[in-house]
């Protein structure tokens, strides 16, 4: 965990000094967290919903907030793929 955080604090002043004089990339750096913030509170209330047993909560918890982080980030990644493969295909 040190090498992480030494790893970490070494560039992450710089680059939140960028994003916070940047508009543009204030607002896209929102824009992705945006989901994570979302997912990361349903899972919270999931945790809370089974709260009566802790070990079911936790991996229900945990496999909604896998499941949610996967569809909210690699959905649209995978749409532009196939896009773009399908633009690759007709052009052949």
């Amino acid at each position: 965990m040190k090498t992480f955080n030494s790893l970490y604090y070494s560039f992450s002043p710089t680059v939140a000094i960028v994003v916070a004089e940047s508009p543009v990339l204030s607002q896209m750096v929102r824009l992705i967290l945006y989901p994570l913030i979302t997912t990361l509170h349903i899972a919270s209330g999931v945790f809370h919903v089974l709260s009566f047993t802790r070990e079911l909560s936790a991996i229900a918890s945990g496999t909604v907030a896998s499941g949610l982080i996967g569809t909210a980030y690699l959905t649209p990644l995978l749409a532009v793929v196939k896009m773009r493969t399908k633009r690759s295909g007709r052009r052949n």
